[in-house]
């Protein structure tokens, strides 16, 4: 009897995981999941009508908010997967359709202006003052052209 018998009760995508080691299983079983629900289908319907927005002087915006663990960060993350980065050969840039920054507990702007330059993956200039880090991280967004920049805050 095959792992194919042992498992013909299951769906046959589920088969193959069954078919793993104990610690394979395991590990896919504590791994992040995307549920769908109503209300995450609203908020990501919303982020998509937001990143399809002809640019303005004033943009609208989201605010997602919500008790902790209700799914604010699952939903954030769903949205930056389906719209990735990408390299643009022809004009030699990065562009980063979705930048999401994790924002710590007491943000200031130097801070704000630091994470967003990790989350664009540019280099930390060593004791630059908060007007310098205000201007690079300008300079670096309108190279990068986002549709939609975000804070992300583990509240």
């Amino acid at each position: 009897m095959g792992w194919t018998d042992e498992f013909e009760h299951l769906f046959p995508a589920s088969r193959t995981i069954a078919a793993l080691s104990a610690e394979e299983r395991i590990r896919r079983i504590r791994a992040d999941r995307w549920i769908n629900y109503p209300r995450a289908e609203q908020a990501l319907a919303k982020l998509e009508a937001l990143l399809a927005f002809p640019q303005r002087a004033r943009m609208p915006n989201l605010l997602i908010v919500g008790a902790s663990g209700m799914g604010k960060t699952m939903i954030v993350e769903k949205f930056a997967r389906d719209h990735p980065s990408h390299f643009d050969k022809a004009t030699g840039r990065m562009h980063m359709p979705v930048i999401v920054v994790q924002m710590v507990a007491g943000p200031d702007e130097a801070r704000f202006y630091k994470r967003l330059l990790a989350a664009i993956g540019a280099p930390e200039p060593p004791r630059a003052t908060l007007s310098v880090l205000e201007s690079l991280t300008l300079r670096l967004l309108s190279e990068i052209r986002p549709g939609l920049s975000g804070d992300r805050r583990g509240t």
